[in-house]
């Protein structure tokens, strides 16, 4: 349908290139006309009837271009934002909560815990501190490493840290993610 009014347009405007020499040589004759009047010109008949094209031709295509920038407006139109409680802070970003998470099974998860043999046998010891991320069930979601004195001891750690589980924070009278620093020492 488009290329159909392109199509239209074009051949309009190729017949008012083709008229232009023909508007010149008739004012030119209306000039030498001896009787004073202006001729009937078949041409000008024409003219008006391919002006009324072009006007019907130019609303067309200016409603395709409408419709056109309308569609691309849609396209790019962004996409919803994530409400903020569903993004997960920053570890590095103090959080405002009226209520901290509290661990549930911490000693739990603190004697299943192993001293690694070879880093035990190496003399290998100290403190493996983390950031764990709470989410608002209480649950842990993700964890990073602060602060250790061997990969040994943090892979030990990272074991059974997964399976700890807190009361969630709470801002507003909602659950929120909260960090929560947690740190488990090796003594040899």
């Amino acid at each position: 349908m488009k290329s159909l009014r392109l199509i239209a347009l074009a051949t309009t405007l190729l017949f008012f290139t083709a008229c232009e020499p023909e508007k010149k040589a008739d004012s030119a004759a209306t000039a030498t006309d001896s009787t004073g009047t202006t001729p009937t010109n078949p041409t000008s008949a024409d003219a008006k009837k391919a002006d009324a094209k072009t006007a019907k031709t130019s609303d067309a295509t200016k409603s395709d271009k409408t419709s056109t920038k309308k569609a691309a407006e849609k396209s790019t139109a962004k996409p919803p934002t994530v409400p903020a409680k569903l993004t997960d802070p920053d570890p590095n970003e103090l959080i405002a909560a009226e209520y901290e998470p509290q661990p549930k099974n911490l000693d739990a998860v603190n004697k299943m815990i192993q001293y690694p043999a070879d880093a035990k046998n190496a003399s290998v010891s100290g403190t493996v501190y983390l950031k764990i991320l709470v989410d608002e069930t209480g649950a842990y979601k993700k964890h990073v490493v602060r602060r250790s004195p061997d990969e040994r001891l943090t892979k030990a750690v990272e074991a059974h840290i997964k399976k700890l589980r807190y009361t969630p924070a709470r801002n507003g009278g909602q659950s929120i993610r909260f960090w929560v620093n947690y740190e488990y020492e090796f003594k040899p």
